[in-house]
């Protein structure tokens, strides 16, 4: 059974604010590397994503050259 204080909203909740002189350098450190991983992976899922949609391209092209070649045919 769910707690009566249990929120049924979904809204997002505020940023919080964190005073970064008062993180040590290791958790920050920690915090830079995460971060830069992730940005490699981004930036490299979307490379992935801008040669898949070249080749969707690629394919409607190829379809619509074949579709008109065959109108032509007719």
């Amino acid at each position: 059974m769910a707690s009566a204080s249990t929120p049924t909203s979904s809204a997002p909740s505020p940023p919080q604010t964190v005073d970064l002189f008062t993180v040590p350098v290791p958790q920050l450190t920690q915090l830079k590397n995460q971060l830069t991983q992730e940005l490699s992976q981004l930036t490299s899922s979307f490379a992935q994503l801008r040669g898949a949609q070249a080749k969707f391209r690629d394919c409607i092209t190829t379809v619509r050259d074949g579709i008109a070649s065959k109108k032509e045919s007719w």
